[in-house]
């Protein structure tokens, strides 16, 4: 709380610094001041810390490795619905799941498809469409019924894992179905991280590192 306090002080004597231009009327002086504000207050704030915020509040979980001495490598974060899904004691499928998102954490090799339209059915991890969403999914195709886990990245090596479905609820490559969950999934991204935007990068190796390859 302290900290937080310091950073509005800072912002605060930051945006005192900056001259609106005379021409703006009150309320638009008042909602770019506003504007400004946000933009500096992002500045000294991260999503790092917006993420410990709301693991804090038990929003979020960290995901530690199912089996001891995994390294960790890279990380999820999974929202309180796939939590639960996870810690399904009586359904086998899921511990099943659980040992294949260690191998994300793990560092393990792992295939990336950038296509929506246009993987191999191997793939591990792949984009969806709109690319611009940012939106992604961890495919556990084996054993079946195969599950889709969905989520954004929040930066390089942190998956955000937020919904879960099972492959058959989802119909066709494009279907409403598909589309229902990507919306859903930027949802909850909104109500955890507003105004965070989800990690944005030009490569693969901009939202993963060590071993990949390419479906």
């Amino acid at each position: 709380m302290l900290l937080t306090l310091e950073l509005i002080c800072l912002a605060s004597s930051k945006l005192s610094q900056i001259k609106t231009p005379t021409h703006f009327n009150s309320r638009e002086r008042y909602n770019r001041s506003n504007q400004t504000l946000t933009v500096l207050m992002l500045t000294y704030m991260s999503i790092r810390d917006e993420i410990n915020h709301r693991c804090g509040e038990g929003r979020l979980y960290s995901l530690e490795p199912a089996l001891p001495g995994i390294r960790l490598a890279r990380t999820i974060f999974v929202s309180e619905d796939v939590n639960n899904a996870l810690r399904r004691n009586d359904d086998i499928r899921f511990g099943m799941l659980r040992g294949q998102l260690d191998t994300f954490i793990g560092g393990g090799l792992i295939s990336v498809a950038e296509a929506p339209y246009d993987k191999d059915k191997t793939a591990y991890i792949a984009r969806l469409d709109p690319i611009s969403d940012e939106a992604w999914q961890i495919r556990s195709i084996d054993p079946k019924p195969a599950i889709r886990v969905f989520g954004h990245f929040a930066e390089t090596n942190v998956f955000v894992a937020l919904t879960w479905r099972y492959r058959k609820e989802l119909g066709g490559p494009g279907s409403k179905e598909w589309k229902d969950e990507i919306n859903l999934c930027k949802a909850k991204w909104r109500n955890l991280f507003h105004p965070y935007k989800p990690h944005r990068g030009n490569d693969v190796s901009d939202y993963i590192s060590g071993k990949y390859y390419l479906v």
